[in-house]
């Protein structure tokens, strides 16, 4: 059989697999979705799951979010079942005070790393094929295509081909804003405004609106007790004010206001 070189995992050092590679399930995508399927198989089923992924760690959309951004439900609801997210507490400081902890970025992306490096691959039934995008030929055959050396592994699938990424949504963080932006006018991704060397007179934003007037109202805070923080020295006031638009969803504007300033809209954050 033929022998193909791929280069596997974040250390990206090589490996030998033989090709083409047999599998039942092809899941593509190792976010939420992709990993809570592939344990219950592990769990209910004697199946094997080859994963591909083109970030490079599992955890999906996490691996690029806003620093700032928590679950917007207690951990103890998401994660894998087989693996618990969390200790299952209630958390005694900060806007969380009173209710059960809701995990940050951070904490999200090292427990996706440990669920797959400590449960899903040493059953020896799972391939991960991290950095890499997975296609269809013409004839019909998957192919998994590195990022890192464009070497190609053929997949055999004799189940099903689960396409977990089908639904995702764009983020700013990754993404161009989908709106033209006016001259004068800068578009930065929430998760940029910490380093925004100048601080703008007025922000404005939508979607995430409880991640975002978080995290701009504790840099208005840290503005005020004299710290060196660049959003807080312009974010002297900051007011969330829901607008219903005709699709009927609610976001937020975000205003941080000082003097009148050119108002802009998306899924950024806009200030001039």
């Amino acid at each position: 059989m033929p022998r193909v070189r791929l280069r596997i995992g974040p250390s990206c050092t090589g490996a030998v697999m033989r090709g083409p590679l047999e599998t039942d399930y092809l899941v593509v995508g190792t976010g939420a979705a992709g990993m809570a399927f592939t344990d219950a198989l592990l769990s209910h089923s004697d199946a094997t799951v080859t994963l591909v992924d083109r970030r490079y760690a599992p955890g999906g959309h996490w691996i690029d979010a806003y620093p700032f951004v928590r679950l917007h439900q207690p951990s103890a609801f998401y994660g894998v079942p087989s693996v618990p997210l969390g200790r299952d507490t209630v958390d005694q400081t900060g806007i969380n005070a009173g209710f059960h902890e809701a995990a940050g970025a951070d904490e999200l992306r090292a427990y996706y790393a440990q669920v797959m490096d400590q449960h899903v691959l040493p059953t020896g039934r799972v391939h991960h094929f991290p950095c890499s995008d997975h296609s269809v030929g013409r004839d019909g055959r998957h192919l998994i295509t590195s990022r890192l050396s464009g070497e190609v592994q053929e997949v055999r699938v004799r189940r099903k081909l689960v396409d977990t990424g089908y639904l995702e949504g764009r983020i700013p963080a990754t993404s161009p804003p989908p709106f033209e932006v006016a001259e004068g006018v800068r578009c930065v991704a929430a998760g940029d405004t910490a380093r925004e060397a100048d601080g703008p007179e007025r922000y404005v934003g939508h979607r995430n609106r409880q991640d975002r007037a978080g995290h701009l109202r504790l840099a208005a805070f840290a503005g005020r007790a004299g710290q060196r923080h660049p959003v807080g020295q312009a974010a002297r006031r900051v007011v969330a004010e829901p607008a219903l638009p005709p699709a009927g969803r609610w976001p937020a504007r975000l205003l941080c206001r000082r003097r009148p300033s050119v108002e802009g809209h998306g899924a950024g954050l806009v200030g001039r």
